[in-house]
């Protein structure tokens, strides 16, 4: 399975780099990137995880790996933790604090570890993205919008952030599955042709955002290093160790291992600039954690996982 992850983190490079040169040669335009992602997280990403939550999950194997809900939020009370503490060891200026927290706390499930899953556990590891997902959002779109915001004070629950595509993707599928709806087989078909076409769309947009993003700003601050040290190896190894001990089947722990190891989550930047001032900095961090996955993630995933 080491190999499995190498060779798909490799191919993902490959698709990032071509996403790059597209913009280097005025294929992909900084100004198409916003109505890239648009496609992106309103249609196939919504898609892929509807795919995902409506032909590879079932209510039963939702009740018998529920503990997932509740690894994902200890997951996310330690990383809000821990990476606090870290902002205040990089000596992070305060007026960027939140913006940081924000910018590691929050991974990309969406452009990089639905994919990835897709790739290296097709058959159990959507199943607990659909369950890390769920808390995922839940926290993004309430805490990280408290985190970014520069009026924290002012920031009042909203139900409109929960009105997001990807938890009504999940919502529809497992409403859909509990009463056992069947979609008809061109519905199927679609569905399936529009997920396959993620990893490829999602690489290339992602190479073309880190060749349009300030990265090498990002690269020489100092607290982009601890960050990527503590969220991105030390925390998943660490996290990913202690699973190991459980009785968790061995392919739960792999997929948890890969979305605690995630790098920044392709929004954060847009929320960053709409709440606060910081969306260039969180772009920066954005584009250098992407960038350091490649390494990270097999690193991560070759020492915690044995199989």
């Amino acid at each position: 399975m080491r190999e499995i992850v190498i060779h798909q983190m490799l191919l993902f490079l490959a698709v990032f780099l071509i996403g790059m040169l597209c913009v280097k040669q005025n294929i992909l335009r900084r100004e198409s990137l916003p109505h890239l992602a648009g496609l992106m997280a309103k249609v196939l990403l919504p898609v892929m995880i509807f795919s995902i939550s409506y032909f590879g999950v079932t209510w039963a194997m939702v009740r018998q790996n529920a503990v997932v809900l509740l690894i994902t939020a200890g997951f996310y009370l330690i990383v809000s933790g821990v990476m606090f503490l870290t902002a205040m060891a990089a000596s992070v200026p305060m007026e960027r604090r939140g913006a940081f927290c924000f910018a590691f706390i929050f991974g990309n499930t969406g452009f990089v570890g639905a994919p990835l899953l897709a790739a290296l556990l097709p058959e159990t590891g959507g199943l607990c993205l659909v369950l890390f997902s769920i808390v995922d959002q839940l926290l993004f779109w309430t805490y990280g919008v408290w985190l970014a915001s520069d009026d924290k004070i002012g920031q009042r629950f909203s139900l409109k952030r929960f009105l997001n595509p990807n938890l009504i993707a999940i919502t529809l599928a497992l409403v859909l599955v509990a009463a056992h709806v069947q979609l008809p087989k061109i519905a199927e078909d679609v569905l399936l042709t529009l997920k396959n076409a993620v990893p490829a769309v999602s690489m290339l947009y992602l190479g073309a955002l880190f060749a349009c993003s300030d990265w090498k700003t990002a690269f020489r601050t100092k607290e982009l290093y601890f960050g990527i040290t503590v969220k991105m190896l030390l925390l998943p190894i660490l996290l990913g160790k202690l699973l190991t001990l459980t009785t968790l089947p061995a392919d739960t722990v792999s997929a948890m291992v890969i979305l605690m190891g995630l790098p920044t989550m392709t929004v954060v930047p847009m929320i960053a600039e709409t709440y606060g001032k910081e969306g260039a900095y969180a772009s920066g961090i954005t584009a250098a954690t992407l960038a350091a996955s490649i390494v990270t993630i097999p690193v991560v995933f070759s020492i915690v996982c044995s199989i």
